[in-house]
């Protein structure tokens, strides 16, 4: 029935449509679509954010919708984790194939700080595995050699930092010195007492 429904009025429309184009042409048709975008976008424009947009005297109608929501739509990942008893909204969306972490090193220790050794373990699995993070700090250390894997340390909030750095990405750093302030991107590799370690390292900018 809806079929049949939605053939006659797709029908009715095609023949309005052929109607008003034999009878005013197109040009005619084409200003006055053009008139009602942008009498739209005025209306849209001035109307309050939450507040009833209605244009075509009510034809159409709708909600503008809040700024605190479009900002939670620019976010698209944000979410609200727990461990423990405690809640975190840590985790944000920033690109489309990436999920960072918006937690600082010292509120991801915090979040495994009251748990078993085994539920820390299913936590990162569950919650942290994958998850990126954009670390920005002075450096603290920088350990390895031409056989080994380069990690860029930092000692952030009382927490210890570790990020393994892709093999692209050594050369980059190996010029830095104690106490230069970097920006690096790390994929969440494991967790201890010391703090979070990241891996497949990525500099984002240097002194």
């Amino acid at each position: 029935m809806a079929t049949l429904y939605d053939e006659a009025l797709g029908g009715l429309m095609q023949e309005v449509l052929i109607a008003l184009l034999k009878r005013y042409g197109p040009i005619v048709i084409a200003a006055a679509i053009g008139l009602g975008i942008l009498t739209w976008s005025i209306a849209h424009y001035f109307a309050a954010p939450g507040t009833s947009v209605s244009i075509l005297w009510g034809l159409v109608q709708y909600t503008k919708v809040p700024t605190s929501e479009l900002k939670q739509r620019e976010e698209r990942g944000t979410a609200i984790i727990s461990s423990g008893q405690t809640s975190h909204k840590i985790l944000v969306v920033d690109s489309p194939t990436r999920v960072y972490l918006r937690a600082r090193p010292k509120e991801m220790r915090a979040m495994v700080s009251n748990l078993t050794d085994i539920q820390a373990a299913l936590f990162e699995e569950k919650t942290l595995a994958g998850k990126w993070m954009r670390i920005n700090g002075p450096v603290a250390d920088i350990l390895g050699g031409s056989s080994k894997d380069t990690w860029l340390v930092f000692y952030i909030d009382g927490v210890i930092t570790r990020v393994i750095m892709k093999k692209g990405n050594v050369e980059r750093v190996s010029h830095l010195v104690k106490g230069d302030i970097v920006t690096v991107d790390g994929k969440f590799r494991s967790m201890d007492s010391l703090g979070p370690d990241f891996e497949e390292g990525e500099l984002v900018s240097t002194p």
